[in-house]
């Protein structure tokens, strides 16, 4: 970067607050806040347009140069309307906030689920059925019959998540062996269409 070194506090009067979903090669670009992954984004100061605040958010939170190509929502919030937009990556340098970025997958958990990023794809017309970190009825049932039968060797939870995931991708034939008492197809069939 060239010239003077912005000014990246704050103004304490903000007007609103936008967030900015960098979308780039089926990817979401999120920053570090506080120890977590979150969009790029933050307050809309005084006498600044909301779309001009999220190009600013975008580059001082992740280096992001971006175009912004539309609103996907919009919420009251505290400080006065909360924008979201999409946005199409130019260039990306350092963050001036020197803050961690992280491109991640937008349809594999627990990002399809992320407070964020499921509006986003439920904006878009992306969000595929709910695929929660909660246990499945099905799941349920599978492991009260484990336990009733004191069959200990079904699969782990995470384990569970990701054939549920796997089984959720229409283009993947699946088959299930040795199956216990029906936990890991359980999972699976939790995750087929």
């Amino acid at each position: 970067m060239t010239g003077p070194v912005p000014n990246l506090s704050p103004s304490p009067g903000r007007v609103g607050r936008v967030c900015v979903c960098v979308w780039h090669e089926e990817r979401v670009l999120l920053v570090e806040h506080e120890g977590l992954f979150t969009f790029p984004g933050g307050g809309v100061d005084p006498g600044e347009g909301f779309e001009q605040a999220a190009v600013r958010e975008a580059w001082e939170e992740a280096g992001a140069r971006v175009r912004l190509k539309g609103l996907l929502w919009e919420n009251a919030g505290r400080e006065g309307p909360e924008r979201c937009y999409l946005a199409e990556l130019e260039a990306l340098e350092p963050s001036p906030e020197g803050r961690a970025a992280v491109w991640v997958n937008p349809h594999a958990l627990p990002w399809s689920e992320d407070r964020q990023i499921g509006p986003v794809l439920r904006a878009l017309g992306l969000h595929r059925e709910r695929l929660s970190l909660a246990v499945p009825e099905r799941v349920r049932q599978a492991l009260e019959l484990a336990r009733q039968h004191g069959f200990d060797r079904s699969c782990s939870l995470e384990v569970g998540r990701l054939l549920r995931q796997l089984a959720a991708r229409p283009e993947l034939r699946i088959a299930e062996l040795g199956t216990g008492v029906g936990v890991g197809a359980a999972w699976m069939a939790s995750g087929m269409g």
